[in-house]
């Protein structure tokens, strides 16, 4: 929380005593300083979360929908991108990239891997990667919240060592705008 607050401080300072004309220079807009002045103070933090409440759950398509937990994943991440659009030229002599302004091209990308744990799950994944259906996934963030939405499943891998179990790897992207509770 020091920290959070430090740096609201330091970014509330540097909006106050940037001198005149440094955005043509930089590239920072007034608007962008003004934001940075209005940052509140009291930044809300979550403490640690335990990686084991991060899961993965698929909906059966059924309305209203129902979402079971994909078991037997050892670790999951997930990364929201967000592709802008550079409009740098050569007239650009200070050498900073430019990009457009509220164009850019934003998805959720969740992979995982693991062991299964019933053949159902494997099943799902199968099924969701040979069809040409998209199905409903929601990733639980502990301490943050859900995403919700259609997925896509990008990636399947089975792997294997001859004194182990039969592990997968998965790679799934949105496919339009999940909501976020």
């Amino acid at each position: 929380m020091h920290v959070k607050n430090s740096l609201v401080a330091m970014l509330k300072t540097a909006a106050s005593i940037i001198p005149l004309g440094f955005e043509k220079k930089s590239g920072v807009s007034a608007e962008m300083m003004a934001a940075a002045a209005d940052i509140p103070s009291s930044i809300e933090t979550k403490a640690a979360q335990q990686g084991i409440d991060f899961i993965l759950k698929r909906g059966d398509g059924a309305s209203p929908e129902v979402f079971t937990t994909v078991g037997g994943f050892r670790s999951n991440t997930f990364t929201i991108n967000k592709d802008s659009v550079d409009v740098t030229t050569k007239s650009h002599t200070d050498r900073w990239r430019r990009r457009l302004a509220n164009v850019a091209i934003r998805d959720l990308n969740v992979s995982g891997s693991g062991i299964f744990e019933a053949s159902t799950q494997e099943a799902f994944f199968r099924s969701d990667m040979f069809g040409s259906t998209l199905h409903n996934y929601q990733i639980v963030v502990p301490g943050l919240g859900t995403f919700e939405g259609a997925f896509d499943l990008t990636s399947l891998e089975y792997g294997g060592d001859f004194d182990g179990v039969v592990t997968f790897n998965v790679s799934l992207v949105s496919a339009g705008a999940p909501t976020f509770t």
